[in-house]
């Protein structure tokens, strides 16, 4: 793989950890919430989760 690949399916993989990383964040939080902000949240985690797997696959395309 040359150089500008490689560096673009480390920013992918970066991307990816930030949005798993936002997830997280979000995920941690939902205890005790209302049913409505629970839902706003859960779709919140899935957005997160969805972008994670848009570079992942993105970067794994790239990589092979």
């Amino acid at each position: 793989m040359d150089k500008d690949k490689r560096d673009l399916v480390d920013q992918l993989c970066v991307r990816a950890g930030m949005a798993m990383e936002d997830g997280s964040a979000i995920a941690v939080t939902t205890v005790d919430l209302e049913d409505l902000e629970l839902r706003r949240r859960l779709v919140e985690i899935e957005g997160a989760l969805e972008r994670a797997s848009v570079c992942i696959k993105a970067a794994k395309a790239l990589s092979e």
